[in-house]
């Protein structure tokens, strides 16, 4: 497998990685952890962000949900941080999965704190695809966390080692964490190593109002038809298609609440 589709999850845990190693390996694109809860965040977060992209990289952008905290201050906290250090091809994560030493509330409402995350930051910075890092060990048994997560693509864990990601969620898949002891060039010891499931789309440029309305449109049809639709192929960029056009929903959304004010 290619290193271009392959990218290291990367938080304080990992130490500080030689990033150029990373990227002269093959690498196009990795994930940094930036924030946790409403008031933690890596302190070196920006300084790898900027490390990134001046080698080329696209960043992923991710916040630890917390289920004790509100999910609209964390989003707040996170739109805050990361907004000033996005550039076109980078996308956002929210990991949702338990947090060591808090019980997850009833099922409902943690479906309804991803929700409330996943919605402020979409509107907030629309354009950046949003994913779920989550597993189905997690989902086991929380239907309403189960269909929330089928709102957006789906980063999954799962290092049991099979050759072909089980799917019993029927969540859109769009990378496989399938190991947490991959040894990669720019990292000291073992990383959680993840693969696209498909090429990534181009970063996306400016649209105007009747532009963006339009690619909803072609999104959704390929989305719901599975078959292809304007620029959207359906079979090889299913979760892109998701999570472009749940951006795309808030943008025009947020465009059309501002006209209504005026």
């Amino acid at each position: 497998m290619s290193a271009a589709l392959e990218f290291v999850d990367c938080s304080s845990n990992n130490g500080t990685p030689n990033l150029a190693d990373y990227a002269r390996a093959g690498h196009k694109h990795i994930s940094l952890k930036a924030s946790e809860g409403a008031n933690y965040y890596w302190p070196a977060h920006a300084s790898l962000t900027d490390q990134a992209h001046k080698l080329g990289l696209r960043v992923g952008h991710y916040h630890w949900l917390r289920p004790e905290q509100s999910a609209t201050a964390q989003a707040a906290y996170f739109v805050h941080l990361v907004k000033p250090l996005l550039a076109a091809g980078d996308w956002l994560m929210t990991d949702f999965e338990a947090t060591q030493g808090f019980a997850d509330p009833a099922d409902v409402t943690r479906a309804a704190q991803l929700h409330e995350f996943n919605t402020h930051v979409a509107e907030a910075l629309p354009g950046f695809p949003l994913y779920v890092y989550t597993g189905n060990w997690y989902l086991a048994g929380k239907l309403h966390c189960q269909a929330e997560c089928r709102r957006w693509p789906v980063v999954m864990s799962d290092y049991s080692g099979v050759t072909e990601l089980p799917n019993p969620y029927r969540l859109t898949y769009a990378a496989w964490q399938f190991t947490d002891k991959a040894h990669v060039p720019g990292f000291a010891g073992p990383v959680d190593y993840n693969r696209w499931l498909a090429e990534p789309e181009p970063p996306e440029v400016d649209m105007t109002p009747e532009q963006t309305e339009q690619m909803i449109t072609e999104a959704m049809l390929a989305l719901t038809t599975g078959e292809d639709h304007g620029r959207f192929t359906r079979k090889k960029h299913p979760h892109w298609v998701l999570g472009k056009s749940r951006g795309l929903f808030a943008r025009l959304t947020k465009v059309e609440k501002d006209e209504a004010k005026a």
